[in-house]
């Protein structure tokens, strides 16, 4: 017999309409008054201790005229010389870097700040922006490389150089990173960059050769194959090494053969899965990760985290995924840490609460729930019945096994609505006093988890 079983079981039934209540929302608070639009992307300065948000904004702090631009110095929001004065809305600003001391944008602007020669990217010195060349694409990411400023995006030439997608700068000239031709066509683009064992990766949606497809190496001579690239219809937002492994993430799915949905790591021979992984809303993708405490903090459209339910956010510690406390209406686009603390991009609500489209997590304990470690659930067949299901919101669990069992009931939202022991073999629950829709049901031990099902209709 097996002891000390708690199983954890997932029951769902999707919501007719409206929101269960408002928890949780006191968790978050806005960063001043915030801004007008959401950021495309935050970054922090460690230099200036300042954190910066890019995109097509206009105002930070409600009146504050930024034009795209504006950094957060822990007290209020300031802008950059006004930022882009020629429509930032239609001008996006993509990312934003410091490299010797100077800030750098990097976009899809014509021109920036009526300066010449500012197609997609631009400098501020401190005092004025200038210019450093045109690119005649997006330029999208930025990373340091070889003291060098690398900067990727889908251009085939940047500051009068060659460059079909990535090009180094030394804060004089631009030079060709190698000829690898990446950029064959409108939707190909090169994306994040990373170093993982003393070599070079970049990620994107592009099909070099030789397998080189999304994600590439550069191994002091070539490119070449990361494991026979990311399959199917898809593209890489993110990478990171963590835990000396290099995470990937982005818009892909084990059902075109990769090894997870959303997010995997590649160990310098093969790609693996993080446990049982995620399970993505319709249309989902991972667009950010940022390691926060030793925890890799997950951000994208993601439904389900080794069968626990949470919206858009989880956590990941090397070993088991665990939910956040609470959800965001619309996805969250980038994430960031300042002084330690966890900023997020977002949309203008959460949980049904406005939202200035960034937050600052002040809520303590992030997470309430947690998948298994390193154990696969058992089959909900064998041991465990529920019925009727599809139910009119009264359904039975039989349950063979009660050693410490106790059950947890969550709505879509991930919010806790009914928990209590189990103490009979057959319990009976009753969520007629909710909404139609989808919940998690949760019965759980200190060994095993289990999901399941259900719609009350």
């Amino acid at each position: 017999m097996l002891k000390s079983l708690k199983y954890t079981i997932l029951l769902i039934i999707a919501f007719s309409s409206g929101s269960e209540g408002k928890l949780f929302a006191q968790n978050w608070e806005n960063l001043g008054n915030g801004i007008n639009i959401t950021a495309r992307e935050l970054y922090t300065d460690t230099a200036t201790n300042r954190l910066y948000a890019v995109g097509i904004f206009t105002f930070a702090d409600d009146t504050l005229d930024v034009g795209g631009v504006a950094y957060w110095d822990g007290i209020k929001w300031n802008g950059l010389d006004s930022g882009n004065t020629e429509c930032p809305s239609c001008n996006p600003i993509h990312t934003i870097t410091t490299f010797q001391s100077d800030i750098y944008l990097g976009g899809e602007f014509f021109s920036f700040h009526n300066v010449p020669n500012t197609q997609s990217i631009v400098r501020f010195n401190g005092s004025n922006w200038e210019s450093i060349g045109n690119a005649n694409g997006k330029v999208t990411r930025f990373y340091e490389y070889n003291n060098q400023l690398l900067a990727l995006g889908n251009f085939d030439t940047i500051g009068g150089v060659y460059a079909q997608g990535l090009a180094l700068y030394d804060g004089v000239n631009w030079s060709i990173f190698d000829t690898a031709t990446f950029i064959t066509s409108q939707s190909d683009i090169v994306g994040p960059a990373v170093i993982y064992n003393g070599e070079l990766y970049v990620g994107g949606n592009f099909d070099y050769a030789n397998g080189v497809e999304e994600i590439a190496k550069f191994n002091g001579t070539q490119w070449v194959s990361v494991g026979g690239g990311i399959l199917g219809n898809a593209w890489v937002n993110k990478m990171l090494v963590y835990q000396n492994e290099l995470y990937v993430a982005g818009f892909f799915h084990k059902s075109a053969g990769n090894a997870g949905n959303g997010i995997m790591k590649w160990d310098g021979t093969n790609w693996s899965d993080l446990n049982n992984g995620l399970a993505l809303a319709f249309g989902g993708q991972i667009f950010d990760m940022k390691v926060h405490n030793g925890e890799l903090i997950v951000q994208g459209g993601i439904a389900l985290a080794d069968g626990i339910p949470t919206q858009n956010l989880a956590k990941w510690d090397g070993t088991k995924w665990c939910n956040f406390r609470n959800s965001f209406d619309g996805t969250a686009v980038d994430i960031e840490i300042y002084n330690n603390e966890l900023i997020v991009a977002c949309q203008d609500s959460m949980d049904l609460e406005p939202v200035k489209y960034i937050a600052k997590w002040i809520g303590g304990n992030q997470s309430d729930s947690c998948g298994v470690v390193g154990i696969e659930a058992i089959d909900l067949e064998k041991g465990m019945v529920i019925y009727p299901n599809p139910n009119n919101g009264s359904f039975t669990i039989e349950l063979d096994h009660l050693e410490d069992a106790a059950i947890k009931v969550y709505n879509i939202a991930g919010q806790l609505i009914l928990q209590k022991s189990l103490l009979q073999h057959i319990t009976k629950i009753d969520l007629t006093v909710y909404r139609k829709g989808v919940y998690f049901v949760k019965i759980e031990s200190n060994e095993k988890t289990m999901v399941r099902k259900i719609v009350y209709q």
